[in-house]
């Protein structure tokens, strides 16, 4: 699955073209020369796969040309070639002394690739479907073909439904419908939550109509959590009706999300409802009031709220808050540190839980964050792994 970028490709043959001309051209430095030989056959012997030899011309380039971003470049692909990332990583980390530790988003851009290509037949569903998830949104047909090989009713069918159906997959997108129907029944049924959340993050906005089913007062507070938020999102006037009724659901946190979704939507009676819990002593409680007000508001008083939830003592709940203000407040303040030290966490749960925040974090809001994702691409827990190298390849505009 190992790709070599098209802008590699031109390099290549732009590199072979100017050592090719070298005699007709005006005299060059026998240094610069002598480098421009020496990668034009690197890559000639990359692209058909002596990675040993390919390595030896990037070495050679590299000790009269320490800072060659070109001869780096040839020098990562040749070690991602062997599907030796973590040497690829080493190999990067040694150069960037000679740049005055300056990132290069490009280069990393490679190895958050052989991230995601040595995890992408993982035998945790999750991480293989994260991982597929990763390469299909970069353009990889062979990826996404993968994807949909999973049968239905299979393990990690759910986990690969919900990553086909963030790329846009009809039938992922069915089977998730079905699953959420399916959910209901006596007692009010199973939670589908996570199938919820699947389609809200496809931004499946026909699927409204499920999502108001699922306010029942019987259902599972999960399932209606998850419900209330997705019907925030979708924007659909008929949901204000069903989200008024919400507001008496017996589980005060429902009550509070119908609310944030209401005030979301624009509703009076979800605004009045939200003001309430904007000074409540429970943080998970003041960031559900703000919510509603966060998103095209960056520098609005819900900030302010947000910022106090960051030394809640819960520290999921000071996730949520760091989350919260890093996709869209101007200033987020120490939301950055309480991310990126709950990605350091000693628990791997909550380095989990901080990673799928992480990928919630727009790309904006990491281009200055590089060595503390190039850092958690050795993070020993491979979701953490993926979700930095797709905070990577956001960056780099690679998906």
């Amino acid at each position: 699955m190992l790709r070599v970028p098209t802008a590699v490709l031109a390099a290549t043959l732009t590199l072979a073209a100017v050592a090719a001309s070298a005699q007709t051209t005006a005299p060059r430095p026998p240094a610069v020369r002598e480098g421009t030989t020496e990668l034009a056959r690197g890559w000639t012997a990359l692209s058909t796969g002596r990675a040993t030899e390919a390595e030896r011309a990037s070495d050679a380039v590299l000790k009269i040309a320490p800072r060659s971003h070109d001869a780096l470049s040839l020098k990562i692909r040749a070690r991602l070639l062997g599907r030796n990332v973590l040497s690829a990583l080493d190999a990067y980390e040694a150069w960037l002394p000679q740049v005055r530790e300056h990132e290069d988003v490009f280069l990393l851009e490679s190895i958050a690739l052989g991230v995601a290509e040595g995890l992408a037949g993982a035998s945790d569903p999750s991480v293989r479907a994260r991982a597929l998830e990763l390469l299909a949104a970069t353009g990889d047909a062979r990826a996404r073909a993968d994807l949909a090989q999973v049968a239905p009713g299979k393990e990690g069918s759910i986990q690969t439904d919900r990553a086909l159906a963030r790329l846009g997959d009809a039938d992922a997108v069915r089977r998730l419908a079905a699953a959420i129907k399916a959910g209901s029944g006596a007692g009010g049924g199973r939670d589908v939550s996570d199938a919820i959340d699947a389609l809200r993050e496809g931004g499946v906005k026909s699927a409204a109509p499920m999502m108001i089913a699922a306010l029942d007062p019987a259902r599972p507070l999960p399932t209606k959590m998850a419900a209330a938020r997705a019907l925030a999102e979708f924007g659909d006037p008929a949901a204000i009706a069903p989200l008024r009724q919400a507001l008496n659901d017996p589980d005060p946190p429902v009550r509070v999300a119908a609310a944030a979704a209401l005030a979301r939507l624009g509703d009076d009676a979800g605004i009045s409802f939200v003001r309430k819990f904007e000074n409540s002593p429970v943080g998970d409680l003041r960031l559900l009031a703000v919510e509603a007000s966060a998103a095209g508001n960056p520098t609005g008083a819900w900030v302010s709220v947000a910022t106090g939830v960051l030394t809640d003592p819960d520290p999921l709940v000071r996730l949520q808050a760091a989350e919260l203000l890093m996709q869209h407040a101007a200033n987020p303040g120490n939301a950055r540190d309480v991310l990126f030290s709950a990605l350091g966490d000693a628990n791997p749960a909550m380095r989990t839980a901080a990673a799928r925040s992480l990928e919630r974090i727009p790309a904006a809001a990491l281009e200055n964050d590089l060595g503390a994702l190039r850092r958690l691409l050795r993070d020993p827990s491979p979701l953490v792994q993926l979700e930095a190298a797709a905070g990577l390849l956001r960056v780099s505009g690679a998906m």
